[in-house]
C-alpha cells in the first residue's frame, strides 16, 4: 500500500466479516478519496463512531446520522451537523470521547489493538502487538483508552481493527518498517 500510494504511514483500520467466504465485507463505514465503499454497519450502539479526514486534511470525528439505518449519512460527533465524507472509517466504539473515558464494555480479550486519536491538531496512530493472543500481554479497549488519554493527553480515541490483523507500516529513510501480530489468528 505504501509503495502504491506514496503514503508515509498506513494502519489496518477496519473490521472484516469473513462469513466463511473467500471475499470479505467491511463491517463499518469506509470512504476513500470521496468514493463510498462500505456503509455504516450495525450502528444501533451509541458508541458507534468514526473519523473523516477531508481533502484539506481536516480531521472530524463522526457518527451515523441515523442509528436505525445503515447507509452513508454522517454527522459531526455529538451534533446533527452533516459531514461530507472524503477519507472516512467507522468503528464499533470510541474509548475516549470529548476528553473523557467512555467506559466501553471490554470485549473480554487482550488482543493486539489499533487506534487513532487526536490531541490538539496532531493525529496519533497506535498499535499494541500481542504475539500470542489471550496470553495476558495484549490490551483491553479500556486500557488503550486510559493510556492514550491519561499518559498521552489524547481527547478523542477511536478503536480500529484488532487481533491478528493489527498492523502499522511506516516509511522511513531506511525503507518500510512494519509490525504485526504474525502468530495470532487472522
Amino acid at each position: 500500500y505504501l509503495a502504491q500510494t506514496g503514503a508515509a504511514v498506513a494502519i489496518n483500520a477496519n473490521y472484516f466479516d469473513f462469513n466463511g467466504n473467500p471475499t470479505t465485507t467491511l463491517d463499518q463505514l469506509e470512504t476513500s478519496a470521496g468514493t463510498d465503499t462500505a456503509p455504516w454497519g450495525d450502528n444501533s450502539s451509541k458508541n458507534v463512531a468514526g473519523i473523516n479526514i477531508s481533502a484539506s486534511n481536516k480531521v472530524t470525528f463522526i457518527q451515523p446520522a441515523d442509528r436505525t439505518n445503515g447507509g452513508y449519512g454522517t454527522n459531526k460527533l455529538g451534533t446533527t451537523t452533516a459531514v461530507s465524507l472524503y477519507n472516512a472509517i467507522g468503528s464499533n466504539y470510541m474509548s475516549v470521547k470529548n476528553n473523557a473515558l467512555t467506559g466501553v464494555v471490554n470485549d473480554g480479550d487482550d488482543y493486539a489493538r489499533a487506534s487513532i486519536g487526536i490531541k490538539g491538531n496532531t493525529l496519533y496512530l497506535f498499535t499494541d502487538t500481542d504475539l500470542n493472543e489471550g496470553d495476558g500481554l495484549g490490551l483491553l479497549p479500556t486500557e488503550v483508552g486510559q493510556i492514550l488519554h491519561d499518559q498521552w493527553g489524547l481527547t478523542n480515541v477511536l478503536n480500529l481493527d484488532g487481533g491478528g490483523s493489527t498492523q502499522m507500516a511506516i516509511r522511513t529513510s531506511r525503507g518500510v518498517t512494519a509490525r504485526s501480530d504474525i502468530i495470532g489468528s487472522q
